[in-house]
């Protein structure tokens, strides 16, 4: 250099830029993986809680089916309450054959918040249902209808929803995490090839 001569501006250096097309394109990528998560995940958790509720459908009709097979439809209160903690259930009723056989913790129905028919739920209020589980949990059971199996017309299942929405959750989790990891290794192979490729 030069007497006199000064060096390089360098506020004319060009600028790095901060994110080059492959980080970019890594982003971009992890946005639409995520994306596509989310559109997959809603239909799956109100799917998930159906199938959880259609159990407890299925389950219900089998303790009824004991009481129909017992003498005279009538069980002891030790019977029925076991029953009742295996479906997970306050109340179960089958209606079918012009009868109604009714299993109840107290001998009466309990009160309900709200109620689930999964008989001919469309897809839309499948969905709603499941968010409001997730969102507004209830403080009292769930009223539960389903199509009954054979002879049964109809079976109600009065519930706790407590730990449907404890299977949600973890349901949930596990549908982040698999989102994550997949996201990641996603981006990461776009990213490394773009390096290989065109950077």
């Amino acid at each position: 250099m030069r007497i006199g001569e000064t060096g390089p501006d360098p506020s004319r250096r060009p600028r790095v830029r901060a994110f080059g097309l492959s980080a970019r394109l890594l982003v971009l990528t992890i946005v639409f993986v995520m994306i596509a998560e989310v559109l997959i995940y809603v239909p799956s958790v109100a799917n998930f809680r159906r199938n959880w509720l259609a159990d407890r459908i299925a389950a219900a009709q089998m303790a009824a089916l004991v009481v129909e097979a017992s003498p005279d439809e009538r069980l002891s209160a030790d019977l029925e309450a076991k029953l009742l903690a295996g479906v997970g259930a306050q109340m179960i009723a089958v209606q079918g054959g012009g009868k109604r056989r009714l299993l109840a913790l107290n001998g009466e129905p309990p009160a309900v918040e709200r109620t689930a028919d999964l008989r001919d739920a469309h897809w839309l209020r499948l969905i709603r249902d499941a968010f409001e589980t997730l969102l507004q949990p209830n403080e009292g059971p769930i009223r539960v209808i389903g199509h009954g199996m054979g002879g049964a017309d109809m079976v109600e299942v009065v519930l706790d929803d407590r730990p449907l929405r404890a299977a949600m959750l973890a349901f949930s989790r596990n549908i982040l995490i698999l989102s994550l990891i997949i996201s990641g290794i996603t981006a990461s192979l776009v990213y490394f090839a773009l390096h290989r490729l065109i950077v």
